[in-house]
Parts: structure tokens; sequence; C-alpha cells
């Protein structure tokens, strides 16, 4: 039996070799829903997971991209009606062992390929709960409901990842939670963390962390907001001066509130928030109503309202407007009205 990381399927040809293979995989995260998917097309395939999960589709009921379904329209809806819409409309509960006792949201919710559930229903993907043990022949595997898939090939772990920064001390970025003294791994260092809007040790400004919040969107939209925050920050141009440390503490505390108690504390629940935040101290460029609708009309700004979290949607107002953002969002918008942006998945090739 091999055991074998998601890293090691990154390009299509990492599956060759597995036809007629036992395979099992854990962790219903994105990666082990891919992985399970592509190779469900070439060998026996079960799914292990833990505690369940919801799931989001990349293609919505409508057909149309996941995005269209978390636009601006549906974060202006209350809280509650969020989370009703978000649980009838976006999230998907798997049958079997992947089926979640929690709510939508209160753990992280991975996005998936819309064949996962085809291939499930099928039996080309069998869902299994969480492994007890391996057998002393290597070849056999237990599940804590008893049951044991004899003969496995491969064993692939898709449980995330963690990261560690091996040239700064953890009690930088853990506001002393954590030092260079105690034994950690990513996952520690992850719900330790102390940073300011997910980027600033409160006590050491002179470094900054890119990327690490989770969200429900893309990491580049994210990383992107935050460099133009820092860099005008470093250039003094931002709306306001940083906190002091303790108002630093204060506000985290306060972040932290927002976030389920099952969540890491990397976790931004209210992203589009944290994103206009961000455009807004870097730039000045939040896409208000009004702003948008004196400049490009209202037909323009119902685009920005009911359509995707388009990068460029930063980029229309403020100091680091860019000619082209314009272009940018009404050809995306153009091509997934006309389905240009819709692929349909066939056996393990997109068209």
């Amino acid at each position: 039996m091999f055991h074998r990381s998601s890293l090691d399927f990154r390009i299509p040809s990492s599956f060759n070799g597995f036809s007629g293979k036992k395979v099992v995989v854990v962790g219903p995260g994105a990666s082990g829903c891919d992985i399970a998917v592509e190779l469900s097309y070439h060998a026996e395939v079960y799914l292990s997971s833990r505690n369940g999960t919801w799931l989001v589709p990349r293609v919505d009921k409508a057909n149309l991209p996941i995005d269209m379904s978390i636009s601006r329209l549906v974060w202006s809806l209350p809280g509650r009606f969020q989370l009703w819409y978000a649980t009838t409309y976006v999230g998907i509960r798997p049958p079997g062992h992947l089926r979640p006792s929690h709510g939508f949201m209160d753990k992280w919710v991975p996005i998936a390929p819309n064949a996962l559930l085809e291939r499930i229903s099928f039996g080309k993907v069998r869902t299994k709960p969480d492994i007890s043990r391996f057998a002393e022949n290597g070849r056999d595997v237990e599940f804590v409901d008893g049951t044991v898939i004899r003969d496995v090939d491969v064993v692939i772990y898709a449980t995330g990842y963690g990261y560690r920064f091996e040239f700064v001390d953890p009690e930088v970025m853990t506001n002393g939670t954590i030092t260079a003294k105690d034994q950690i791994d990513g996952k520690t260092l992850k719900e330790n963390a102390w940073l300011w809007k997910g980027i600033i040790p409160p006590r050491h400004e002179g470094i900054a962390f890119i990327g690490l919040l989770e969200i429900l969107h893309s990491q580049w939209t994210i990383s992107e907001l935050q460099v133009r925050y820092l860099t005008s920050l470093i250039t003094g141009r931002t709306q306001h001066p940083l906190p002091t440390p303790a108002e630093m503490d204060l506000q985290i505390v306060a972040q932290r509130k927002t976030i389920p108690p099952t969540h890491l504390v990397n976790f931004e629940p209210a992203y589009l928030n944290y994103f206009d935040w961000l455009a807004n101290e870097a730039a000045g460029a939040t896409p208000e109503p009004l702003k948008i609708i004196r400049e490009y009309g209202f037909g323009f700004w119902l685009k920005i309202l009911t359509g995707p979290l388009v990068p460029s949607q930063w980029r229309l107002v403020g100091r680091d407007r860019w000619e082209g953002a314009k272009s940018v969002i009404e050809d995306c918008y153009r091509r997934i009205q006309e389905g240009d942006l819709i692929h349909v998945e066939i056996g393990s090739e997109k068209l």
C-alpha cells in the first residue's frame, strides 16, 4: 500500500497508472473531491470523511458559475437571509458518509466539481467514514464503522495544508502564545495566529503576512487587495493610520467573535466587507453605488450588483483606477450570460 499526498496530483498526467487500482482518498476538501472524481474514471475510489461536509458546486442550479450566486446583491441581505439563501441555493448536502450533521458555514465549505454527486450516485465514488486503523498486512483499511476495504493499493491524503515560516519566530505571528521552543505544526500556527486584519502583528509593525486569510473566494483577489493596502500604508497614502497595538488587539477580539467556533481563526466570513475596506483604505477604490452610477450609469451598476465579484470592481474608481476595468467586467458578464464560461464535464475531460 502506497501513501501519497494531494500535492502529487497537480497535473492530469499524475493520474496515469491508476487503472484498475483500489484507492482511498482521505479528506473531502477541494483537492480531495477533485482527485476522487478524476480517479473514479480509472480506479475503484473510496472517499473518507471524518465529519461530512457541505459542498459548493462550481456551477449553480441555473447552470451559471457559482460566483453569480455570491454577488453584492446577496451580500446586501440581512445575515439571516444570507444564511437561508446560501443553504437553499448555494450549498449541497451530499449523501452517504459525506452528509454533514452541522449547519452550512459552521465549518469550512469546499468548492467541488459538479460531477462528484453524479459519480457518487453511480457508485463510482463510494463514501466512507473516518479511518480507524491500517491492518498489519499493510493492505487492508478499517473504518470507524467497522467496515474494511481489503487489498487497497493507494491511500491519498488530502487533509489540508499547514504553513510555517522558518525565518520568523512564531512568537511574532502569535503575539507570544507560541515561541520558537514549542513543537508546532502548520495547523497550530493557524489556530494561534494573532494578526490585525489578517495581515499585521500588533507589536511587530515591520512585517506583514499576505494571503493567509481563508475565504470562500479567490485567494488572488484578497492577496492583491492586501498588497495594495500594504503598499499604500508604507507610502503613507492610506485613509487612516495604523491603530495602536492595544486597539488592534481589541479589533482582533471583536473580529474573532464573528467566526464560528469550529473554524480556524484565520477565516474571514464577511469577506466582501473586508475587500471593500482594503480597497477604500488603500485608494478610495470601493465601488459605491452613487460613484458608479454617476460615472458609468445605472445599467452598469446592476452588473456590479448582480454579477460575480470580479477583481476589476476595485479598479473602477479611486487613486488606482484602471481604464480597462469596465471592459473586463462587461466582457465577463457577457460571457457568463452567453454561456462561454460554462463547461460540461464528460468523463475526465472538460469541454
